[in-house]
């Protein structure tokens, strides 16, 4: 199976539910570097399946992931309060508007 197949499987595989993944390799072809980042890959190893290694990468590369996830969790939530606070905005903004008022002014407390 070609690099670009299991990369493309790897996409596949993990659409719906992101998973930490390792990919061990022999040929570590500076080109592949940005096709296995968009794959979502964790760690690249490369000419590095020696037993002892094994265990440490896949603690390390899930750890990154459970990280980058928790980022991407709060850049999601981060992104939806401020859409959320863009709309409030232009809510306030209509009645201000048509009543000629400014933020700054608040009849009610007066």
């Amino acid at each position: 199976m070609h690099a670009c197949d299991v990369l493309g499987h790897m996409v596949f595989a993990t659409y719906d539910t992101p998973r930490p993944i390792v990919l061990f390799t022999e040929d570590g072809h500076p080109s592949q570097l940005a096709a296995v980042m968009e794959a979502g890959v964790s760690a690249y190893v490369v000419a590095g399946l020696q037993a002892e290694r094994v265990k440490p990468l896949l603690d390390l590369a899930t750890a990154r992931f459970h990280a980058d996830q928790k980022l991407r969790t709060e850049l999601s939530d981060t992104k939806a309060r401020l859409a959320e606070r863009k709309t409030i905005e232009r809510a306030k903004g209509y009645p201000m508007e048509r009543h000629h008022l400014s933020e700054n002014c608040n009849p009610h407390l007066k």
